[in-house]
C-alpha cells in the first residue's frame, strides 16, 4: 500500500504518539517502583499481575496503530462500472479573438459567449460535450465528457487572449471540432455549435472550406453570431481597455456579425444559423438537436476506489473492548 492509495494519508503523522506514550508509560512505571538496594543483579520471575499489565499494555498499543492506519482511511483496490447513454456527441466552437472584446453585448462579446455557452451545457442531457477555443489557432480544451460541472468550470476560464495568436481562424477550428469527434464509422450523430462573430482573419482554412469538411464526415454545425451586423469598435485588451484598438492610419479597428459566411456554413453542412440575442436561440438549437437521431455509448465511469479503513477500525474497537472488558477487569479482580 502506498500513500496514493490512503485517503486521509496525514493521519499517520499520529504514528508519533506510539513511543512517546510507551515513554510516558515506562516513567510512571519507574516512579511507581520501590527501590531495593543490593537486589539489582537477583533475576525474578515476574508475577501474573505484571505480565497482564504488560500484556494489556501491548494490545493497547497495536489497537492505537490499527486506529491510526484506519483514520488514514487505506483504500485497496477499486471499481469500474459502465452505463449505456442515448445522445449526440457536441463540440462547442468558442471564439476567443479580440474581436470578441467588443461591447456590443454586455459587458462585451466574451461574456456573452461563456453565459451562452454555459447555459448550453445546463440543458444537455446524455449528450457527451467537448470544448474547442480558438483565436488565431484552434486549441482543444475539453474532450468529449458527460462531466457537464467539469466544462461549466472550464467555460468559466474561457477569456480573450488565452490561445496566444491573434485573429480569428474559423475555418482551421471548424476542421479542429470535427476531427475531435468520433470517426463515421461508429455510428455516432455528431453535431458543432458554433458561437462566433463570423469574420475570418487567420488560418489556413476558409470558414467554408472548413463547413465542407464537416460536410464530408456527416457531421452537422449549428452556427451561432455573436455581435451586431452594424459594427462597433474593438476595445484594447486590459489594463488598456478604456481605449480603442486603431490601425496604423489612425482609424477605429471595427467588428462586426457576418451573418452570411455563417448562415453558408451552417447551409453546406445541413445545419441551421442562429443570432444569439437571447437564450432562446440556444433552446431552438437544442430542439433541432433533439430532432436529430439518438445513438448509444458505453460510458466508463471513473474508478472508484473501496473504502478499507473498516478493516483495521473494527480490530482497533475489539481489541480497546477486550483491554477493557478482560485485562483491566482481571487486574481489578486481582486487587
Amino acid at each position: 500500500m502506498s500513500f496514493s492509495d490512503l485517503a486521509n494519508p496525514m493521519a499517520l503523522a499520529l504514528v508519533a504518539v506510539l513511543p512517546l506514550a510507551a515513554v510516558v508509560t515506562a516513567r510512571r512505571a519507574g516512579e511507581r517502583a520501590i527501590p531495593m538496594p543490593g537486589l539489582d543483579g537477583i533475576r525474578v520471575r515476574a508475577g501474573r499481575r505484571a505480565v497482564l499489565a504488560r500484556f494489556g499494555t501491548a494490545l493497547r498499543y497495536l489497537a492505537l496503530a490499527l486506529l491510526i492506519v484506519g483514520l488514514a482511511r487505506p483504500r485497496m483496490g477499486f471499481q469500474v462500472t459502465e452505463e449505456t447513454r442515448k445522445g449526440v456527441d457536441i463540440m462547442l466552437g468558442l471564439d476567443v479573438s479580440y474581436s470578441m472584446l467588443a461591447r456590443d453585448y454586455t459587458p462585451n462579446r466574451i461574456s456573452g459567449v461563456r453565459r451562452l455557452a454555459a447555459a448550453f451545457v445546463d440543458k444537455v442531457a446524455n449528450d457527451r460535450v467537448g470544448v474547442v477555443a480558438f483565436a488565431g489557432v484552434p486549441v482543444t480544451q475539453s474532450p468529449l465528457t458527460f462531466d457537464y460541472a467539469g466544462l461549466k468550470k472550464l467555460i468559466e476560464r474561457v477569456d480573450v487572449g488565452m490561445v496566444g495568436a491573434d485573429g480569428t481562424a474559423i475555418g482551421d477550428a471548424l476542421a479542429t471540432c470535427v476531427y475531435r469527434l468520433p470517426k463515421e464509422q461508429q455510428e455516432r450523430t455528431r453535431v458543432i455549435v458554433f458561437l462566433t462573430d463570423g469574420e475570418q482573419t487567420a488560418g489556413y482554412l476558409p470558414p467554408i472550406e472548413g463547413a465542407r469538411v464537416a460536410a464530408t464526415k456527416g457531421v452537422r454545425v449549428y452556427t451561432i453570431g455573436v455581435g451586431s451586423p452594424e459594427g462597433v469598435p474593438i476595445p484594447m485588451p486590459p489594463p488598456y481597455d478604456d481605449e480603442i484598438a486603431r490601425d496604423p492610419q489612425g482609424r477605429p479597428v471595427m467588428t462586426k456579425l457576418d451573418e452570411t459566411t455563417l448562415s453558408e456554413v451552417a447551409r453546406v453542412t445541413g445545419g441551421r444559423y442562429f443570432r444569439a440575442e437571447t437564450e432562446r436561440e440556444l433552446s431552438e438549437v437544442l430542439a433541432q438537436i433533439a430532432l436529430l437521431e439518438k445513438t448509444e455509448v458505453t460510458v466508463k465511469k471513473t474508478q472508484e476506489f473501496k473504502e478499507r479503513a473498516s478493516l483495521f477500525l473494527i480490530p482497533a474497537a475489539a481489541l480497546l473492548a477486550l483491554d477493557l472488558l478482560v485485562f483491566r477487569g482481571a487486574w481489578r479482580v486481582m486487587h
